[in-house]
């Protein structure tokens, strides 16, 4: 009787993949044939596409007839793309510190191009560009999408120090001094949401100021504001003795 085929008898392939690219090695010149059961005398294409179970396989030299081969099959299913993003980066941060969206339990790689045969390390810092990312779930990998990425310096706190005014003054009287082209923003609060209108009049305390430019805003700096009252003094009448 022909020997066996040689073939791994644990296997894992991603979904869509065909029965032909199981590798097997067998006898110069013999038949490779594939069964779904021990016993079954269907000979299955050799683009039957795969799922997960067990598959058996011989060899016939068309004399004889190898025995059967055992092979566990694993099919894992390829996640789908990701959602292609524009992402604006404020400071240091590596590719691995990027939100991506993927799905729980995928690795995320990330690519130079579209045609990089290998992806690189999510170690490296991240710097303005086009790359492709995909994810991939038990070794079987989504389609590349493309990812923009804009990455700019922090931008420092802007500079402000205490300020008096006389009888009243609004927000837009506050004197900063921020980056050229930079937005600011003052706040009733360190963690207020939303900032404080132009024409807010000014009351004794403390306010927050902050500027953004282009995407990114500074940590706020605290800015004590005293208002000094311009109303005359209540005066009683006078009693003068003698002199």
């Amino acid at each position: 009787r022909i020997s066996m085929p040689i073939v791994n008898q644990t296997q894992s392939f991603c979904d869509g993949a065909t029965l032909d690219e199981i590798i097997v090695s067998g006898v110069s010149n013999a038949q490779i044939n594939w069964y779904d059961s021990a016993t079954s005398e269907n000979i299955l294409p050799s683009n039957t596409q795969l799922e997960t179970g067990t598959y058996y396989v011989s060899q016939t030299d068309g004399v004889t007839t190898s025995f059967r081969v055992a092979v566990d099959v694993s099919v894992n299913y390829t996640p789908a793309s990701l959602q292609t993003q524009t992402i604006n980066i404020c400071g240091v941060q590596n590719f691995a510190g990027i939100s991506t969206n993927n799905q729980p339990g995928a690795s995320v790689r990330w690519y130079l191009s579209e045609t990089s045969t290998e992806p690189f390390s999510s170690g490296i810092l991240v710097e303005t560009g086009t790359y492709y990312v995909t994810q991939s779930v038990g070794g079987c990998e989504s389609e590349r999408v493309p990812f923009y990425i804009n990455q700019q310096e922090n931008v420092e706190t802007p500079n402000a120090s205490m300020q008096v005014f006389c009888g009243a003054a609004l927000v837009s009287d506050l004197i900063v001094e921020g980056m050229p082209n930079a937005t600011i923003n003052w706040y009733s609060s360190a963690n207020s949401i939303n900032p404080l209108t132009p024409s807010t009049p000014l009351v004794t305390g403390t306010y927050y100021v902050s500027q953004t430019l282009n995407f990114c805003t500074s940590p706020r700096r605290a800015v004590a504001v005293r208002m000094v009252s311009m109303a005359p003094p209540n005066v009683a009448p006078f009693v003068i003795c003698n002199n």
